[in-house]
């Protein structure tokens, strides 16, 4: 019997950890607009609009560690299943999105930045330094019947004051 009820533990937490069960602070603007711009006869002109952009921008260490020193933590069940990492996954792992959905201006996009210093290790409850942070910003356009809040989890409020770390 204590057998299988740890193996119904195992297979409830397993899915627990995988669940999208996690979210990001965010920020909700109007719209977001992308255009290549060029610079002609020393003004800058639009070359091309970019409505349904998928890109995205990766960095790391040098001063990378700084961006990542401002951002907001990621919110994750693994640091309620596991509150003896959640000190480390909150200084390692931190994520702001920005979005907008679809309006007469512009295409639904999100955009969402992300930095670590860390890795957690396959069962999920042990956070792995790596000595260095690496950052990615995502920019992906949606469509008409997509929101880019889907993408962010459950959406936190973002307050500068509260959510940045020194």
């Amino acid at each position: 019997m204590k057998n299988i009820i740890a193996t119904i533990g195992l297979i409830f937490t397993s899915s627990v950890l995988f669940a999208n069960d996690g979210g990001i602070a965010a920020i909700k603007v109007d719209q977001i607009k992308m255009r290549e711009t060029a610079i002609k006869e020393g003004k800058e002109v639009v070359v091309k609009k970019i409505a349904h952009p998928h890109f995205t921008i990766r960095f790391e260490g040098g001063e990378a560690k700084k961006l990542q020193q401002i951002l907001p933590s990621q919110v994750s069940v693994i640091t309620s299943i596991y509150p003896e990492i959640a000190k480390d996954f909150n200084e390692s792992f931190k994520t702001l999105g920005i979005f907008s959905e679809a309006s007469k201006a512009a295409t639904g996009k999100g955009i969402i930045i992300s930095c670590s210093d860390a890795t957690l290790n396959d069962e999920g409850n042990k956070v792995i330094k790596t000595g260095k942070s690496v950052c990615t910003i995502n920019i992906e356009g949606y469509a008409k019947d997509e929101s880019p809040s889907d993408n962010f989890g459950d959406l936190q409020p973002f307050d500068p004051k509260n959510n940045c770390s020194k």
